[in-house]
């Protein structure tokens, strides 16, 4: 039957003269969790017996912690809303991710009555404009599903707070030429951004996509390295099979010297026991940060003109177009993008190997890169 809602509990009736009480409390172990008990008796003596128990129990609302309300309250309101669709599974990971690596370990053994305004401004400040709107997201999620049991009245985001300024984002209208992507490589031979940078610029995948393939996906037939595109690493949500649109699956095919040095990587990685193409651990793959951060870092070390990773597509969109002379459609597959018209949409279904020998022969017939592994 439905039930009535106090500030800290509620009451239901179960059938005339009996009444049940949920409350929040601490149990004979000490765990702060969800309890219940019976009263015989009318509606106004299970509302006194359930003031009373707010009471007894007062002490106890006081000194839950954010990490309690982020487990008791915040994860089965999330599960709920998964299951409903009312929230997708790729905003739950990022949610999750932040949680975990930005909100809990700062907030999680903080009592909910002690998260001060100055104290999450503060926080908040020593982040990136993204972050913190992530973690603001998160931190005020949690503290409205804790507000709503009845746990707290804090409110810290009720104050006006001060958010990083937004970074200027790099330059990404530019791209390099055959000349300097040979450059670039040279100084990232050997590092975690190689392989990344040579899917990118030579494979047409976005940054994220670069980094999650695994070994054992690597192939190679009529000098082309080929694998399937099936999942990404993303800057919020890390590993996960959510591409960026239903194009995006899809089988990419690096041909010449890239092509060879790629499957050599991942010939040795696998060899040696590691999983992931890209990363320094044996189980994981790298992070975009990791990745980024060191191509940053050797480019512009080296003298190279720097340009940002997301311009590495627009490079091989260029070669594979003006050099390669390759077909607008055939770009088009490669990249994970539709092709328009009835033909491309319902009649064109290219299988792997289609691909591989339209990307040897357009080589084969413009090899510019041969000499570049000398």
């Amino acid at each position: 039957m439905a039930g009535k809602r106090a500030s800290w509990g509620s009451v239901t009736l179960v059938s005339k003269g009996k009444y049940r009480i949920r409350y929040w409390g601490k149990d004979s172990g000490g765990t702060y969790r969800r309890m219940s008990e019976t009263v015989h008796g009318t509606r106004r003596q299970a509302f006194d017996r359930l003031a009373l128990l707010h009471v007894e129990h007062s002490e106890e609302h006081g000194s839950v912690t954010v990490g309690q309300a982020h487990d008791l309250w915040w994860v089965p309101w999330a599960d709920r809303r998964c299951e409903s669709g009312k929230m997708s599974l790729n905003a739950r990971r990022q949610f999750d991710s932040t949680w975990k690596n930005h909100v809990g370990p700062r907030w999680s053994n903080v009592q909910l009555g002690a998260v001060s305004p100055p104290d999450v401004q503060e926080w908040l400040l020593s982040k990136s404009n993204a972050t913190a709107m992530q973690c603001k997201t998160v931190l005020s999620r949690i503290m409205d599903r804790a507000r709503f049991m009845g746990a707290t009245d804090n409110d810290p985001f009720s104050a006006a707070l001060e958010m990083p300024v937004r970074e200027s984002r790099e330059s990404t209208s530019e791209s390099y030429d055959v000349d300097e992507l040979r450059d670039v490589w040279r100084a990232l031979r050997g590092s975690v951004a190689e392989i990344p940078f040579l899917l990118c610029a030579f494979g047409s995948c976005r940054v994220g996509e670069s980094i999650g393939v695994r070994c054992d996906e690597a192939s190679m037939e009529s000098g082309v390295c080929s694998m399937p595109i099936t999942r990404q690493v993303t800057q919020a949500a890390g590993l996960t099979d959510t591409l960026k649109n239903r194009f995006s699956e899809r089988t990419i095919a690096i041909p010449g010297p890239m092509g060879r040095r790629v499957y050599e990587v991942a010939t040795a990685r696998r060899n040696a026991g590691y999983e992931w193409l890209v990363g320094p651990d044996s189980d994981s793959p790298a992070t975009q940060d990791y990745v980024k951060r060191a191509y940053r870092k050797l480019v512009m070390s080296s003298g190279i003109r720097y340009l940002p990773m997301q311009t590495l597509r627009a490079s091989w969109q260029t070669i594979a177009r003006y050099t390669l002379g390759m077909e607008p459609w055939l770009i088009e597959r490669l990249m994970g993008h539709s092709v328009g018209g009835v033909t491309g949409q319902h009649y064109d279904r290219p299988h792997e190997n289609d691909y591989i020998r339209a990307v040897a022969s357009a080589y084969s017939k413009n090899p510019f890169a041969d000499g570049w592994d000398d």
